[in-house]
């Protein structure tokens, strides 16, 4: 195997070359790219650096919001409803995580992730974490898809809390789960239950958690550890 990289208008490019044998043992290269950027925005505007180095200057993240919501993949395809709600907003939605949706639930509960970017009132940005210089990470040897999926996506979370830091912001991402356990080995982000970041965050909102406590009865009754695979 062999690695080639080049790096051009902010971009690199990474190869991996493996070498296979066919029946008749004759070599076959194989070339895999993914383009890695440094140009990436995090789409807020309370961030200083991406305000200064943006020249579109198109952000959606709100400067005044209190934090950031960053859901895992898993809670994003079963509590798609919660989040559809108007009052739940700033949330980013990492590639990584509509990824997991997709392949967790299908297509259509895919579009209807995808439509969270469309309005303007949920201040709800797609972060292409898997083709950002900082928070991709190759897939380890040995790694389950899962595994890789929840190191993206602390890894992404992690350059998030960080940037918005380096950037003279005081808001901070929060990262929501069905299973926070999932999540221990994240350092430096709050990472919160799904009832318990309605009761810290939207305790006035009696229909998130009606919504909340319907989603958790119709997981218990079929057997919610079972019915889903655990994403990240």
């Amino acid at each position: 195997a062999g690695t080639a990289m080049a790096t051009a208008n902010h971009n690199r490019v990474e190869k991996e070359v493996r070498l296979n044998y066919t029946r008749r043992r004759a070599n076959v290269s194989v070339v895999r790219e993914h383009y890695l950027r440094t140009d990436i925005s995090c789409k807020s505007s309370a961030c200083r650096l991406c305000t200064r180095t943006n020249t579109l200057n198109y952000f959606v993240l709100n400067s005044e919001a209190s934090h950031y919501l960053i859901p895992d993949g898993q809670t994003l395809a079963v509590f798609l409803e919660l989040f559809e709600s108007p009052v739940v907003t700033n949330l980013i939605l990492m590639e990584t995580t509509l990824a997991i949706v997709r392949s967790m639930s299908g297509r259509r509960s895919y579009l209807r992730a995808v439509s969270l970017l469309s309005s303007p009132l949920k201040h709800t940005v797609l972060f292409s974490n898997e083709h950002h210089m900082e928070t991709f990470t190759a897939r380890r040897e040995g790694e389950s898809q899962d595994e890789w999926q929840r190191r993206l996506l602390h890894k992404a979370t992690q350059w998030y809390a960080k940037h918005l830091k380096d950037g003279g912001s005081s808001v901070s991402p929060v990262l929501i789960s069905m299973n926070p356990e999932d999540h221990r080995e994240l350092e430096g982000v709050l990472v919160i239950g799904v009832m318990d970041y309605i009761e810290a965050f939207l305790p006035d909102e009696a229909g998130l958690k009606s919504i909340c406590q319907s989603i958790d009865t119709s997981l218990r009754d079929s057997d919610k550890k079972g019915s889903h695979r655990c994403h990240p």
